[in-house]
């Protein structure tokens, strides 16, 4: 049984489960939408103990899970009819009791929660990346505009806006999506700066994006090219819309 860790916006999960479908292997996709909805029972006695979920119509046994695909942190959304503080609690505890029962170093974690950690610090990255030889584009994180627009200037082959952290943004009941994205020097004022660091990067020519996955030993390894790299933009753009034009 593969466990799926995610949120019901994840169009990469759906794809996987598409195949896992295709190939009729067993998985459970837990949503951080389902946690205020789901059932949870944990029972602990002298010689036993007990760890499952319920969603719907859907029920986990943790003891069948073999493998986790742990795609993003799991937080509960806030609860209606409950004061703002009861419901930042009570999405904490299910937040902890939901991870208390889903881990378990015996079986295999697509990506361990520690690794996911660190791995989500771009700026540690780039400085891990460029110790191991790798090289990495220029970059530059400030909210000086004068010291963002020189950087914009000096790059050769343009320069790109990025998130330094996920770009997902959402406004009340309204979610949207934050691309990486080209800017030039006008791009930036005191204004549009002042409140949020920036993160710029010169921009690399490409004729492809490439995608290595690990799993234990093994890598796969994948080309998203041209009109494929377009249509995976054009479906997420659809999907989250960017909140304010760039």
């Amino acid at each position: 049984m593969l466990l799926i860790l995610t949120s019901d916006k994840d169009l990469t999960a759906d794809f996987l489960i598409v195949e896992l479908i295709n190939r009729h292997l067993p998985y459970f996709r837990l949503n951080a939408e389902d946690l205020t909805k789901a059932d949870f029972t944990f029972s602990l006695t002298e010689n036993t103990v007990r760890r499952q979920i319920l969603v719907g119509t859907r029920t986990l046994d943790l003891d069948e899970v073999e493998a986790v695909w742990y795609r993003r942190a799991i937080h509960p959304g806030l609860i209606a009819g409950i004061s703002r503080g009861e419901s930042i609690f009570v999405a904490g505890e299910l937040r902890h009791l939901a991870m208390g029962l889903v881990l378990n170093p015996d079986v295999t974690w697509v990506n361990p929660i520690d690794s996911v950690s660190v791995a989500e610090h771009k700026l540690y990255q780039l400085q891990i990346a460029r110790q191991l030889g790798f090289r990495v584009p220029c970059t530059l994180v400030s909210r000086d505009p004068p010291e963002l627009r020189n950087f914009a200037t000096a790059n050769k082959f343009g320069t790109i806006c990025k998130p330094i952290f996920h770009g997902m943004f959402v406004d009340e009941a309204s979610s949207y999506s934050v691309y990486t994205r080209r800017v030039s020097p006008d791009s930036f004022d005191t204004d549009s700066v002042k409140i949020c660091p920036v993160f710029l990067q010169e921009e690399i020519a490409r004729s492809a994006d490439v995608r290595a996955t690990f799993i234990g030993p093994q890598c796969f390894v994948a080309d998203i090219e041209g009109t494929l790299r377009w249509w995976i933009g054009e479906t997420l753009k659809s999907q989250f819309p960017i909140p304010h034009p760039v």
